[in-house]
């Protein structure tokens, strides 16, 4: 360190600076070391060959974060699948190919006056188009289409009876019927002109089911 002042009396560095940095702008000395510059591995030199610098590689994506999980394929046990399907009740026409009678339904009353119309197991559609269940094809005081519906029940035995999707009235037994009501024998379900009596076959005293092994 070299101690200097100068003719305003102050006290720099001279090994330092030029001048008094307390009167002058002055800098500091140029510094003679020169810097060594790293080449840039990817910056051809000139005379070298552009094909035989190498691009870097991309780093390898980090599989082993828990954000990143593989997705776990669903497993179909076949054997449970068949069980539950083979459990589903049998009706009467898979296990004989055809639908058993299980009771009637006898006009007394309107254009088919003495005729009978019979009922299998499960729903029974009323209505005025040939395609019903029970066609009432000459009442056209009857809905088309479900007017009404008798429903038998094979695993309790009951018969049912509630009015259709029709805006056609039902009455059972003279009275609206408004929904669904257990049906006996001799009843009667009125629709239209027609006037209908209920006869079973199936119930407490006989089932198909008990014919077929």
């Amino acid at each position: 360190m070299k101690l200097t002042k100068c003719n305003n009396r102050h006290f720099y560095d001279a090994d330092e600076f030029d001048e008094c940095p307390h009167c002058n702008k002055s800098t500091r000395k140029a510094d003679s070391t020169p810097i060594a510059v790293k080449p840039d591995a990817n910056k051809p030199v000139p005379g070298e060959d552009i094909a035989q610098i190498k691009t870097p590689e991309p780093p390898e994506a980090d599989t082993s974060s828990s954000c990143v999980k593989p997705r776990k394929k669903r497993r179909v046990n076949h054997v449970r699948v068949k069980e539950r399907y083979d459990k589903t009740p049998a009706t009467l026409h898979d296990l004989v190919g055809i639908d058993p009678i299980v009771g009637w339904l006898a006009c007394v009353k309107g254009e088919h006056f003495g005729q009978t119309f019979t009922l299998k197991s499960g729903r029974n559609f009323i209505g005025r188009a040939s395609n019903m269940d029970v066609a009432l094809t000459q009442d056209s005081s009857v809905s088309d289409n479900k007017h009404a519906i008798i429903t038998y029940d094979p695993q309790n035995r009951i018969f049912y009876v509630q009015p259709g999707e029709s805006a056609g009235l039902t009455y059972f037994n003279e009275t609206l019927l408004l929904a669904y009501q257990q049906i006996k024998a001799y009843e009667k379900v009125r629709l239209g002109k027609s006037e209908l009596i209920f006869i079973p076959f199936c119930g407490e005293q006989f089932a198909w089911e008990d014919y077929i092994k």
